[in-house]
């Protein structure tokens, strides 16, 4: 304890011996999973929390002649044995990431193996793989919405402050990408690198907003009544949104009105491409809906008797969909009800 942690793991680090005795071989590999909570310890903190912190780690690890030797010497030291205690007893639990200031609203895993997440206290967080903290990625002033890696690496993030914000892959920023006139609900990178975003909640802009890869402004779609769901590219490049005004509506890839898909009597919840080019959209008014690629009405799939939230299509060209009425359906390619 007098040396200080940096000092023993050095010693461990040089002492040729610790990859032949099993015991000291593994106190060093927990030692060295554990260094980041050891080198700072809290305030007030002895010997009892490392012994503490090596126990919890034995225990996950499965070492329980380390966990017993850590047992044995807490025994009769009950005021030491739960502080400092970070696991639970569930193994499961690799870890847990601490630090945020708000409710987590999202995250994921970039391509390099590291996570990256987003929350109310309107910062982006990059974690290593393991979960250490790495950076706090600054810049938003309300809740982060959204995050994405896009296909060169850099991030892009989206806020209920109104901005969009690209980030190097390791967390500067690059360009705040302003425009919106409130919060920014959602945004997707197309294949030639573009960036599409939309506003939703609690908002009055009812807009999409083409960028360049670079974040710079291009053009603005106009058209819907109401709040815009979500969007996407097509495979041919044309665009496809969605809205709170019960439409959707094709675009072409420069953001240009095609046509606009009426027919569902509430907000439209969701849509996607079929394989085969077709689109099918559902909605809070209880039904899916099959549309051609050019956006002519094929079918009304009906069944659901509350708002649908999803669905999909499986591999077989059979399609699922799922509701508020605790049912999945399952239809023909066509539409029609196989299964509930």
């Amino acid at each position: 304890r007098g040396r200080g942690f940096d000092a023993v793991m050095d010693d461990l680090r040089q002492t040729k011996q610790a990859s032949s005795v099993p015991s000291l071989g593994a106190l060093t590999r927990l030692l060295l999973l554990e260094e980041a909570h050891l080198r700072q310890l809290p305030t007030g903190a002895g010997s009892g929390y490392v012994i503490q912190q090596v126990r919890e780690r034995a225990y996950h690890e499965g070492d329980e002649a380390l966990q017993a030797a850590c047992e044995e010497w807490l025994k009769d030291k009950l005021h030491l044995r739960h502080i400092g205690t970070r696991y639970p007893v569930n193994k499961a639990l690799i870890r847990t990431l601490v630090g945020l200031s708000g409710g987590v609203n999202g995250a994921i895993e970039l391509r390099d193996g590291r996570l990256l997440s987003w929350s109310d206290d309107g910062t982006l967080r990059l974690w290593t793989e393991e979960g250490e903290a790495i950076r706090v990625l600054e810049g938003h002033h309300a809740w982060v919405y959204g995050a994405t890696e896009l296909e060169d690496g850099r991030l892009l993030s989206w806020s209920l402050d109104g901005t969009l914000q690209l980030w190097t892959r390791d967390g500067d920023v690059i360009r705040v990408l302003e425009g919106h006139r409130e919060g920014v609900y959602g945004a997707t990178e197309l294949e030639d690198g573009r960036l599409l975003s939309w506003s939703h909640l609690w908002s009055n802009d009812m807009d999409l907003r083409l960028w360049t890869r670079d974040g710079k402004a291009l053009s603005v779609l106009q058209g819907h009544a109401n709040w815009v769901n979500g969007g996407l590219e097509l495979r041919d490049g044309r665009l496809l949104s969605w809205s709170l005004d019960g439409t959707l509506r094709l675009w072409s890839r420069g953001g240009k009105t095609i046509d606009v898909l009426e027919g569902h009597s509430g907000t439209v919840s969701g849509a996607i491409e079929l394989r085969d080019g077709r689109l099918l959209s559902w909605s809070e008014d209880r039904t899916l809906r099959l549309w051609t690629e050019d956006g002519e009405a094929i079918d009304v799939l009906e069944g659901h008797s509350r708002e649908v939230s999803g669905a999909i299509e499986l591999r077989d060209g059979r399609l699922l969909s799922w509701s508020e009425d605790r049912t999945l359906r399952l239809w023909t390619e066509d539409g029609e009800a196989i299964d509930v």
